[in-house]
């Protein structure tokens, strides 16, 4: 069988950095903590290639997936010795792709709980799991408690091991807004924002106190895609009618006699009870696997840059945000699509967008760099559990989108505004006095509020930047601008609701982009890829530098400094989280 990925021992430089401030002494300090684990890193990498990568692989072993917690997108610091961040949701996917077609790997058990992924990437790790029984490999998981989420990825396998005083919490789906009007109206606080259409309700949730029509409309849609999604999935999976399934989900929760009772599960087992399926000694750890293949050295076929557009899209350096988390900085960006374009040994790029969206104008940093890239090589877009407003802004410089049935898409629209807190200051006991030199000192303050003219400035930039917004999607899709509109406005779609409207190309994950954009590059089916995951994880050191360097609650806060500044957001209303 074809080996379906390859790494090579030697990364890919990372794109030039910025230029770095010298002289505080926190620099010192990081540069004193960077020379310890700089040995420490030469330590490991002799470490690694004297006494092998590779783990010990039993005969006929089974590959063990762990499912709870986040597997990042992009990782936080690079792997390092004793600081192994990984593994990242890429390495994740591609290293059971490889599993399953290792001679060595005779199985999966998947340890389902407290999973904290989305539910498009879910649906990515599901299908992972399917292509084992695809290859004929047995596929078991063993479940403690356990949500919705927990139960739609463990009905992949053929066999599921619940504890016997465990507990399915199946409730059905459901979402739920909070709206902030009644408090800023009680603290003194003012949201003055202006949105292009109906749809577009991120600012709802600071100037209204429950949801308008059009915002219950697309999640009562979102919902009615997830439920149906879900109750299919694991009507196949468990051998049940969908109508039986969907019930099933929504009728909860279940002891674990009772889920064994309605053949949610096939057996209640404790731990050693377990092993009599999954045998310890044969056990392979999917962190152990990937980072073997680290090291590989085999040479791979084709080569695809895969660009990561992770998390709420900001002008500068890509960082972390206390209120949102993953910012992804244009600059970064775009930095790293301009050596994809110019680096010789690079076949294609996969664009891997899992953003909510953000500042227009990073947005189209990132599509200008990305566009460049298309007039040179073959592009591909892959979405994420999100790639909405901003981040399908960016994506429409790929000639050809792939998304998961439930990745949350769309939203093509935009907004701007700006909080006033001069009443909350009085109640404090803060005076706030302006002097101004002429000019219009109403935007710069955080105490005044905008009059009706600066409010029609703003209606008026925000129209701006919508129009521009129509016409990328239109050129990208190649639709009229008044057909876009008609599926803009704000409007959040599903991936597959999406795809039916014209905004994807086809449903598939990040092994499938990567697949498309090396096929697109000239090389056949079965080619071996190397993935070259870009930007490169900071190292250690300088994720401890970052850390000293950081200055003020403002800087920590990038997105909600946006919001006091007033700038234009391409941004998402909020991902809705589906319970």
């Amino acid at each position: 069988m074809t080996e379906p990925i390859a790494s090579r021992s030697a990364r890919p430089p990372p794109p030039p950095a910025a230029p770095r401030r010298t002289g505080s002494g926190c620099l010192l300090t990081a540069m004193l903590v960077a020379a310890v684990f700089v040995g420490l890193g030469f330590l490991g990498l002799a470490f690694t290639f004297f006494l092998g990568g590779d783990p010990a692989v039993p005969e006929d072993g089974i590959l063990l997936v762990g499912t709870e917690g986040e597997y990042p997108e992009t990782l936080p610091y690079a792997p390092f010795l004793f600081a192994d961040a990984g593994p990242s949701f890429s390495e994740l996917i591609q290293g059971m792709s490889r599993a399953a077609g290792d001679p060595r790997i005779g199985a999966l058990h998947l340890r389902v709980g407290d999973t904290r992924i989305g539910w498009a990437r879910a649906r990515e790790l599901r299908d992972a799991a399917l292509r084992f029984r695809d290859a004929g490999k047995r596929v078991t998981a063993s479940l403690e408690y356990a949500g919705l989420m927990d139960y739609y990825l463990a009905s992949a396998a053929d066999r599921i091991h619940m504890h016997p005083r465990g507990q399915l919490g199946l409730y059905g789906i459901s979402m739920e807004v909070m709206f902030f009007a009644g408090l800023f109206e009680k603290l003194g606080i003012e949201a003055q924002f202006e949105a292009i259409g109906p749809y577009k309700n991120a600012p709802d949730v600071f100037t209204e106190s429950g949801m308008s029509p059009e915002h219950r409309e697309q999640l009562e849609s979102l919902g009615e895609e997830f439920r149906s999604g879900t109750a299919e999935a694991v009507a196949e999976g468990r051998g049940m009618t969908p109508g039986d399934a969907d019930r099933l989900l929504s009728d909860g929760p279940y002891t674990a006699s009772r889920a064994l009772e309605n053949g949610l599960v096939d057996a209640l087992s404790y731990l050693d009870e377990i092993k009599e399926d999954v045998e310890e000694a044969k056990l392979v750890n999917i962190a152990d696997y990937v980072a073997s293949a680290r090291w590989d050295s085999r040479t791979a076929e084709a080569r695809v840059a895969v660009v990561h557009v992770d998390g709420a899209i900001l002008p500068g350096k890509s960082r972390e945000d206390l209120s949102v988390g993953r910012v992804a900085g244009a600059t970064t960006v775009a930095e790293a699509l301009a050596w994809a374009e110019e680096e010789e040994s690079v076949d294609a790029v996969v664009l891997r967008v899992s953003s909510p969206g953000g500042s227009d104008s990073a947005s189209d940093t990132i599509w200008r760099a990305a566009d460049r890239v298309k007039a040179a090589k073959p592009l591909v877009a892959s979405f994420g559990d999100t790639a909405a407003s901003g981040g399908y802004w960016v994506s429409t410089a790929a000639p050809r989108v792939v998304a998961q049935p439930l990745s949350i898409t769309g939203s093509i629209g935009v907004y701007v505004g700006k909080f006033s807190i001069g009443e909350l200051l009085e109640k404090i006991g803060i005076a706030a006095d302006l002097v101004s030199a002429g000019g219009r000192p109403n935007w710069l303050s955080p105490s005044r509020p905008l009059d009706e003219q600066d409010l029609e400035r703003l209606r008026e930039g925000a129209a701006e930047i919508y129009g521009v917004f129509l016409e990328r999607v239109s050129t990208a899709r190649n639709m009229t601008t008044a057909e876009v509109d008609a599926i803009g406005e704000g409007r959040v779609f599903t991936g597959g609701q999406a795809m039916a409207v014209g905004l994807v190309d086809q449903v598939g994950g990040i092994e499938d982009a990567v697949r498309l954009a090396a096929t697109e590059a000239g090389f056949p089916d079965d080619a071996t890829i190397e993935w070259v995951s870009l930007p490169e994880p900071r190292s250690l050191a300088e994720a401890i530098e970052a850390e000293l360097r950081a200055g003020g609650l403002r800087e920590r806060l990038p997105v909600l400094d946006a919001a006091l500044r007033g700038t234009r957001m391409a941004l998402l209303p909020f991902v809705p989280e589906f319970r």
